[in-house]
C-alpha cells in the first residue's frame, strides 16, 4: 500500500529491500532517465492486487485471503505462509477456511486447479 500510496503521489521509483551499490546506481540511472522503476516484490504485489480486481471470483476476498489463496494453491504450508505474510498460522488457517466457503472449494487439490483455471499459478505448481 504504501508503494501504490508513493506512485499515485508522483513517485517514479520503489524499492522495498538495500541494494548493492552498482544495482542502487543502475536504478537512480533509470529513474533519472525519466523512467519508472518498481523493484520487482512490489511490482508483482501490485499485479497481483490488480489481477485480482479483474478476476470476477474473487471480488469476494479481502488482499488476505486472496494472497493465502494464491500461496495455498503454489502449495505453501501454513506455517510457510504465515511466516511469508507476517501473520500467525491460526490466523492462515482461518483464511483458508474463508476462502475455501467463499469459492465453493472442498480441498488443496481443487484450490489449485481452480487457481491454474484462472492464470494464477503456474501448469507444473498443480
Amino acid at each position: 500500500s504504501l508503494a501504490l500510496a508513493g506512485l499515485q503521489a508522483g513517485a517514479t521509483g520503489v524499492l522495498d529491500r538495500e541494494h548493492p551499490a552498482a544495482e542502487l546506481a543502475a536504478i537512480v540511472r533509470h529513474v533519472l532517465a525519466g523512467e519508472y522503476y518498481l523493484d520487482q516484490n512490489i511490482a508483482q504485489l501490485l499485479a497481483i492486487r490488480h489481477i485480482k480486481k479483474l478476476l470476477a471470483p474473487f471480488t469476494a476476498l479481502s488482499s488476505r485471503e486472496f494472497d493465502v489463496f494464491c500461496l495455498l494453491a503454489e502449495g505453501c504450508s501454513l506455517q510457510a505462509i504465515g511466516e511469508q505474510l507476517g501473520i500467525s498460522r491460526k490466523t492462515v488457517s482461518n483464511c483458508q477456511t474463508s476462502v475455501k466457503l467463499k469459492l465453493g472449494i472442498d480441498n488443496r487439490r481443487d484450490m489449485a486447479a481452480f487457481a491454474k483455471s484462472h492464470g494464477l499459478v503456474a501448469a507444473d505448481a498443480v
